[in-house]
């Protein structure tokens, strides 16, 4: 009955325009939450679970930041099935965003762009949620800074100092291509002072968030090498690979080439893979990786970890197949496992090397 659900609330949402359809979903969540509810057999997970960080992950599957901003429903996703939920990101202070329409589907490419630029109703509101959260699973927050900020370092570290012993993990997003300079502030000059304060921040907490860095898929070679460098020497848990790119060669629309903003879906899937090749030698197995960009399929589960992830996240794929694509990914990656005799899913992770 649940799958019937699920089928039916995500077919009429995506003939909805895209932002409105997101609004509907978040609402939905947040109002309707033993409707949507569901529970993963546990002999669909076994061998999937590991303790990473300090969390104890029941599988790989999370759901990334972007999807739910204000961190209005973050249990109710996590009753869905996701493993962990990340939200935000979310700002200091209350804004907008950038003009509507921002959200564009490109449904025969599985892929979506978005021009969002960091709507947020603020950190106040936020840590209001956050802070009613039951955190049954680990819970997240993304963190960006506003736009029209006189100090936009000072932003991330706000952000941090308020929501440290409120989640589980902090993602820092110096990454999203919707707020203008962003990208640019992610050197060693800008980030190392940002760093030193929230591990400051940290180790002045009783019960201290972990944190992890949201990565670039448009970042060049040596810059990864040195910001990665950066991140083992802060003591930074987690990176994830990768935010959405501004690059279109990889989809075949003319709407799509022309619009600016992120690119998200299967039109990220090589990109963001070929972006983790890059990440896991350099991490030297002192960062936990979370792979995210075109993850559809058990297979692509799969090919993420033996290439080194540890964990992954999902956002367009479940924009466009809604609840059901958690239970259908883990299912094909459980036929993988049995085909392969692979009793403990975390002992493959990097063999593609091998």
């Amino acid at each position: 009955m649940t799958n019937r659900i699920h089928h039916w609330i995500t077919r009429v949402l995506n003939r909805l325009p895209p932002e409105f359809a997101h609004h509907c979903a978040i609402n939905g969540l947040r109002y309707t939450p033993r409707l949507l509810t569901r529970s993963l057999p546990t002999d669909l997970t076994e061998g999937m679970s590991q303790q990473v960080m300090g969390m104890h992950f029941s599988h790989p599957i999370g759901l990334a930041a972007g999807f739910d901003k204000d961190a209005q429903a973050v249990d109710s996703l996590a009753a869905l099935g996701f493993s962990f939920v990340e939200a935000g990101a979310v700002t200091p202070l209350p804004q907008p965003g950038n003009p509507k329409p921002r959200l564009f589907r490109f449904t025969q490419q599985q892929s979506l762009i978005n021009q969002y630029g960091f709507n947020s109703r603020g950190l106040d509101y936020v840590a209001t949620n956050l802070a009613q959260a039951r955190r049954d699973t680990p819970i997240g927050i993304n963190i960006g800074k506003n736009k029209h900020s006189d100090d936009p370092l000072h932003d991330y570290v706000t952000c941090a100092s308020r929501l440290m012993e409120q989640v589980d993990f902090i993602t820092l997003n110096f990454s999203s291509p919707n707020t203008p300079g962003l990208r640019s502030l992610a050197d060693e000059k800008h980030l190392r002072p940002v760093l030193a304060a929230i591990q400051s921040i940290r180790r002045e907490s009783s019960t201290p968030a972990r944190v992890w860095f949201k990565l670039s898929p448009d970042m060049e070679h040596s810059a990864v090498r040195d910001l990665i460098a950066l991140l083992i020497e802060y003591q930074v848990e987690g990176i994830v690979v990768s935010n959405t790119t501004t690059q279109r060669e990889s989809i075949d629309h003319p709407q799509a080439r022309s619009l600016a903003g992120g690119l998200s879906g299967l039109a990220l899937k090589k990109l963001s893979e070929q972006m983790l090749e890059r990440v896991y030698p350099l991490a030297q197995g002192k960062l936990t990786i979370i792979a995210s960009g075109g993850l559809f399929t058990g297979q692509d589960i799969y090919d993420r970890i033996i290439r080194g992830a540890d964990l992954v996240q999902i956002f367009t794929s479940f924009v466009y197949h809604g609840p059901g694509i958690i239970y259908t990914m883990l299912r094909q990656l459980r036929d993988i496992m049995e085909k392969q005799g692979i009793h403990h899913l975390p002992s493959i992770k990097g063999s593609y090397y091998e």
